[in-house]
């Protein structure tokens, strides 16, 4: 019995792309505004044991988040983390950082640890329609972007 929570989980909620690979999902706390996780869809815990094309997919998805997530909200940089502490399967988050405020759909997003670590951080959980109004607009810019 598989007890991974993302071997169990349905991403269609959160889905940007599904690729060979690698799946890109919005993550669900959005309190860096775009914060996005590119899964891979096979159980893995090590990313050492990825495959050449799974690296080089790994890479290729990341590169487009990037200008994907410049175009739309223009951050000052990105963070990205792959630890593996809380969820053992390999998926990299990539983390938007802002020096100042952005605003979405009429929501502030300020990033209170700029300067410093992503981590910790507040939950902050968008409605409902926000979170599916900002994948489908990243879904547009995905398919925009090369």
């Amino acid at each position: 019995m598989i007890t991974c929570p993302f071997c169990k989980r349905d991403f269609s909620r959160e889905l940007i792309y599904e690729g060979s690979y690698w799946r890109v999902a919005l993550n669900e706390n959005q309190y860096y505004l775009g914060r996005c996780m590119i899964i891979l869809k096979r159980h893995l815990e090590d990313p050492i044991q990825l495959s050449k094309m799974e690296i080089e997919e790994l890479i290729d998805l990341t590169v487009k988040c990037v200008k994907v997530l410049r175009e739309m909200f223009n951050p000052n940089l990105f963070n990205y983390a792959m630890l593996g502490n809380i969820v053992r399967h390999v998926h990299l988050h990539v983390i938007p950082r802002y020096s100042s405020e952005r605003t979405y759909d009429g929501l502030k997003f300020i990033d209170g640890n700029w300067g410093g670590h992503y981590y910790p951080y507040p939950e902050f959980k968008m409605p409902e329609d926000s979170f599916r109004k900002l994948r489908d607009e990243v879904k547009i810019y995905w398919s925009r972007v090369k």
